[in-house]
């Protein structure tokens, strides 16, 4: 088809995309280079085939938009089609009478796909330019709030032109060649649509027909050539990093168990302060990103106001990336502090280590990981939390608890219950870690109770620890005090190791999520359980007994190390289910989706400036379920609720508060 002069000057143009766009891909595995490598791949063949499954079917990007997931995946699956189109296209261009695939059955059928993909593509990028800059949905727009990088506001919609413009020129360039070449041919079965457009040209020359098929081919591959040197630096680059990101980044026990950083003596810095001390798959995340603003739809701290959107901080390290790839891919540092060129210091510590920005993400970014890495620099080398924090971290290290309390009198709360100590005992069916707030939390404390007098309702073999308990160090970990909680976990390691057990049940889901998730194997040693689950296999096994109803609608609030962070949704649940006759209403946002109450990540114990309070936001979407009672299953969701101004006339209690008042002695 091309003449001797079409072929060489493509090949020439070729050599220089192809080198110009090595120089950004080298820019950009340079950078990724040059992260923390703390952290490892953890690559696999089922991962691979996991991520490529994600890339084909996009199932994550309809949950909440399925409109927009599926034009998206119109232009998803026309654009990856077009790779097998591109080189038939080529080679039809190099090779003279060559028809790709020849003009069998084999063949027809590959030009039917590519006509319908077309018309697919060209439908799905018209309908995603008009949401973008005709409709502009709340749900791509930035928070008032939001501090994001200077070069973003207009570099976002400048770079969303480029790319829909793109593959609708590229596109749309090649269904006009096909329809050149349909009419020059005398029509073609295989390609309807291309075919219907071909008699638009009824009337022209072949040689007019020629020419205008020479041009649409140099329009459709000649823009590839042209948007490759563009594409390391587009956010199209997602095409390439998702997959790869969904393929080989680490794997957590839990989505919200920060990976352990190497606590060196020697070490001059801890945690993450530039963009180069990142570990590499936060990197990774930053070109990944495909600028959807899931994260942010989902962030309780974005939705109460603060300066916090995940999705500005992951736009934020793509833009400071852009601008320092050249510096750190040679091996200088970056110009400017995370804290100045991605997230303001109040921005950090605004996360509530939901993990709902993680769970949401459709190519597998963790924001929430980035903050905590951050706060490890504040906290472990800097040595400057917010006051309140810092305040907590010293009762912790001093006390064993966030409040300063007389570690003496941990196990005073369970005095007119007649649980035994495991010091008197020394063997138990049961031990029951209490944690901080059954400890010394008055709500917690009323929890603590409840549980307990299940328990022996049940006639299980039960003992607490008392005195010896100490933090699980939760707390400490997730306001970036690493080393704090690895000092926690060691005691209580030594104090369980002194003691025969088979289950370990606790009532907090942050003390559960450690003692599951991140207590050197533990868990593979004893039963760790949360209460709600012991509780549902006593009702199972009939030895709780329900013996009255409950008045009013409930509904149940998920706490998010409970569920998001562990996957228990079912077990309170089928807690109330055993109530007869329970009118029993969900929350909008429940299950995996939950919004959080504001208490995890430290939020318990310190305010952060906000519009509004998280847990605020929640009991009014509880309220509008008609609901009387909230129950939950975490001492922290029960202390954020009951603290609100917006709990007049609904009762906040925990599933074992409602299951001790209604079995039988």
């Amino acid at each position: 088809m091309l003449t001797s002069v079409e072929r060489w000057l493509f090949l020439v143009c070729l050599l220089i995309s192809v080198g110009l766009t090595a120089r950004g891909v080298y820019g950009v595995v340079g950078t990724i280079r040059r992260g923390a490598r703390y952290e490892r791949a953890t690559f696999s063949v089922s991962r691979l085939l996991s991520a490529l499954a994600q890339l084909v079917l996009q199932r994550r990007t309809f949950r909440d938009r399925p409109l927009v997931g599926f034009f998206h995946l119109l232009v998803v699956w026309g654009f990856l089609y077009y790779g097998l189109v591109n080189v038939g296209d080529l080679l039809e261009g190099f090779i003279p009478r060559y028809r790709f695939l020849g003009n069998g059955l084999l063949g027809g059928l590959y030009r039917l796909g590519a006509d319908v993909l077309s018309v697919g593509v060209l439908v799905g990028v018209v309908y995603l330019a008009y949401r973008r800059f005709i409709q502009k949905p709340q749900a791509l727009a930035f928070p008032a709030s939001a501090r994001l990088h200077p070069k973003a506001r207009q570099g976002i919609p400048r770079d969303s032109a480029i790319v829909l413009g793109f593959i609708g020129t590229h596109v749309g360039a090649r269904f006009l060649g096909q329809s050149f070449r349909i009419a020059l041919a005398g029509g073609d079965p295989w390609q309807p649509f291309a075919g219907t457009v071909a008699l638009l040209w009824g009337g022209m020359a072949p040689g007019t027909l020629t020419v205008a098929e020479h041009i649409a081919w140099w329009l459709s591959l000649g823009l590839i050539l042209a948007f490759l040197p563009y594409f390391p630096y587009s956010k199209h680059f997602h095409l390439v990093m998702a997959p790869i990101n969904l393929a080989i980044s680490p794997q957590r026990p839990a989505l919200g168990t920060p990976a352990p950083i190497p606590l060196s003596p020697a070490a001059r810095e801890l945690g993450s302060a530039r963009l180069e001390t990142l570990p590499w798959a936060r990197l990774v995340d930053a070109f990944a990103c495909v600028m959807c603003y899931r994260c942010q739809e989902v962030c309780p701290a974005t939705m109460a106001g603060t300066v916090l959107s995940p999705a500005v901080l992951e736009i934020n390290k793509r833009y400071e990336l852009r601008d320092t790839m050249v510096a750190l891919a040679t091996g200088r540092s970056s110009s400017r502090p995370l804290t100045g060129a991605v997230m303001p210091e109040d921005g950090v510590w605004a996360c509530t280590t939901c993990a709902a920005c993680v769970e949401v993400c459709p190519v597998g970014n963790e924001p929430m990981h980035d903050l905590i890495d951050i706060r490890r620099y504040l906290t472990l080398t800097e040595g400057r939390p917010p006051a309140r924090a810092g305040q907590v971290l010293r009762h912790i290290r001093f006390t064993g608890n966030p409040w300063g309390e007389n570690p003496e009198e941990r196990g005073d709360w369970a005095v007119d219950t007649g649980l035994p100590l495991m010091a008197d005992v020394q063997e138990t069916e049961v031990l029951y870690w209490v944690g901080c707030s059954g400890s010394f939390d008055p709500r917690g404390q009323n929890i603590a109770r409840a549980v307990a007098r299940l328990l022996q309702r049940a006639g299980v073999d039960v003992a607490i620890l008392g005195p010896e308990e100490w933090c699980t160090g939760d707390p400490a970990r997730r306001m970036g005090e690493e080393a704090l909680f690895h000092k926690c976990r060691q005691r209580n390691l030594a104090t369980l190791q002194k003691y025969r057990f088979r289950t370990l049940l606790t009532s907090c889901p942050h003390c559960w999520n450690v003692w599951r998730n991140e207590a050197d194997g533990l868990s593979d040693k004893v039963e760790v359980v949360h209460h709600t689950q012991f509780l549902r296999d006593l009702l199972a096994a009939g030895r709780l007994r329900i013996n009255n109803g409950l008045d009013g609608r409930v509904t149940f609030h998920d706490p998010c190390y409970l569920g998001r962070h562990n996957g228990e949704f079912q077990a309170p649940r089928d807690i109330l289910r055993y109530i007869a006759h329970l009118d029993y209403q969900e929350m909008p946002r429940h299950g995996p989706r939950s919004l959080c109450c504001g208490g995890g990540g430290g939020g318990v114990f310190y305010d952060v400036p906000a519009k509004r309070r998280i847990p605020d936001i929640r009991l009014e979407e509880a309220r509008q379920t008609g609901a009387q009672t909230v129950a939950t299953a975490c001492p922290y969701c029960a202390v954020m609720f009951e603290g609100s101004p917006h709990r007049e006339g609904v009762h906040v209690q925990d599933v074992a508060e409602i299951l001790l008042a209604i079995t039988e002695e």
